[in-house]
């Protein structure tokens, strides 16, 4: 017995219709382009931070969230707060979309053979000690802004261990 693959067509795609049902836009090809452009975003926004964190710390021997803008160019400190916003939001999307995947087991079962490995809970130590020392941080926070940055920071390291 031969098994096929087949693939979606344009016509199967769900479409977008306004009130008047004049507009067709179809879902895919929207999702597609937007997903790409966000995307292309993370990745400039990559190249930015790297420039910001090798001029700070090199530069003025500072971690990105206490060094001010930096002299490659103008507003990096905000720009930064607005990539690490869209990484945690990408990350968040991956942790929905991993609990709908039909392989996975769920958080639970997952974490209860974990509870019984010895590097897990290493694992959970580092987090805990790096949440810890950002906290210890946000108590001689100057502005909002690095206030919104080591928030970033904690909230990306707590989402990276329910990803891993």
């Amino acid at each position: 017995m031969e098994e096929s693959l087949s693939l979606a067509t344009e016509e199967s795609l769900p479409i977008l219709t306004n009130h008047n049902g004049a507009r067709n836009i179809q879902w895919g090809k929207l999702a597609a382009g937007f997903y790409s452009v966000f995307l292309l975003w993370q990745l400039v926004g990559n190249c930015l931070y790297v420039v910001r964190v090798i001029e700070c710390s090199m530069d003025k021997k500072l971690e990105s969230f206490r060094c001010g803008n930096v002299s490659t160019f103008s507003y990096s400190k905000e720009l930064e707060l607005a990539w690490y916003v869209t990484r945690l939001i990408q990350m968040f999307f991956i942790v929905i979309a991993l609990r709908k995947t039909p392989s996975f087991h769920g958080y639970g079962p997952t974490l209860g053979k974990l509870k019984s490995l010895p590097a897990f809970w290493t694992l959970v130590l580092l987090l805990l000690l790096g949440v810890i020392r950002y906290v210890i941080l946000e108590a001689w926070s100057q502005s909002l802004l690095s206030f919104l940055l080591r928030v970033s920071f904690i909230l990306s390291c707590v989402l990276k261990l329910a990803i891993v």
